[in-house]
């Protein structure tokens, strides 16, 4: 072989291990923020995020945890009636949603544990 082949090898070989690894990279990035998303939906995860990011001392710990779980309960009933907003859309869009589509939008808005209207 000669050289000029041999590098363009080298350069080759280095691209495609490179694609290689900054996709698994990406892919391990993403899930990563996904599950912090997830962590929302568990019971007491807003709260702890709350928690994490305010790092209250003593004296604020009682008041702070008082007035998250307002809002916590407010997120909550906001969640709910989302998801009951897609559910009406999705049973509405059934009707004229080839399978495929309805496997996309499944996936688009898939909830763990949850089925969507359209699988009745």
């Amino acid at each position: 072989m000669n050289y000029k082949v041999k590098i363009t090898g080298v350069i080759l070989i280095t691209l495609i291990i490179g694609m290689i690894l900054g996709s698994l990279i990406s892919g391990a990035i993403v899930r990563y923020h996904l599950s912090k998303i997830e962590d929302f939906r568990e019971p007491g995860g807003f709260e702890r995020f709350m928690e994490r990011v305010v790092q209250p001392d003593e004296s604020q710990h009682e008041k702070l945890k008082e007035i998250i779980d307002k809002y916590s309960e407010q997120l909550n009933e906001m969640r709910i009636h989302a998801e009951a907003i897609i559910d009406s859309m999705t049973t509405e869009l059934d009707s004229i949603l080839t399978p495929e589509q309805k496997s996309r939008l499944e996936k688009r808005f898939s909830i763990p544990g949850r089925r969507f209207p359209h699988k009745k």
